[in-house]
């Protein structure tokens, strides 16, 4: 007689790395997209921006394609033990300032760099943070 079928499917380790990563570069590809638009509107302004519509686009693909790329590095390098909303919330809020700073400190030309500075700075303090907190967790076992 047969096992009865499982309700949730089992996967290999490679195949869940695989799904995982691809996750990860998807959900950063849709954030990078919408932070790339966010900071092109804000390099031109809003009157000029909706004139200006395939820069707008332009925006958005570079940051697709610069989150797609970082998501999956920085959160198989730096970002495991970090829990992912934090993770995204908290890479977000970096590159944003990041690239804010960068228009306010270069116009423009600096946006992307500080955007990425912004966003590793903000993983390696989530990594940092992370790891402390984990050292600060205090675990019962019930076998003394």
């Amino acid at each position: 007689m047969l096992p009865p079928p499982s309700a949730e499917p089992t996967f290999s380790r490679p195949v869940r790395i695989l799904i995982l990563t691809a996750a990860l570069a998807l959900t950063g590809g849709m954030v990078g997209a919408v932070l790339g638009a966010i900071v092109s509107i804000l390099a031109l302004g809003p009157v000029e921006a909706a004139l200006m519509p395939g820069f707008i686009g332009f925006g958005a693909y570079f940051g697709a394609i610069i989150g797609a790329i970082l998501a999956p590095l920085t959160g198989w390098l730096l970002l495991r033990r970090v829990p992912l909303g934090l993770a995204v919330g908290g890479t977000t809020v970096g590159t944003l300032a990041g690239a804010v700073m960068g228009l306010i400190v270069g116009g423009g030309n600096g946006s992307v760099m500080f955007a990425i500075v912004g966003f590793v700075g903000s993983a390696v303090l989530l990594r940092l943070t992370a790891s402390r907190a984990r050292e600060r967790t205090v675990t019962f076992s019930p076998n003394p």
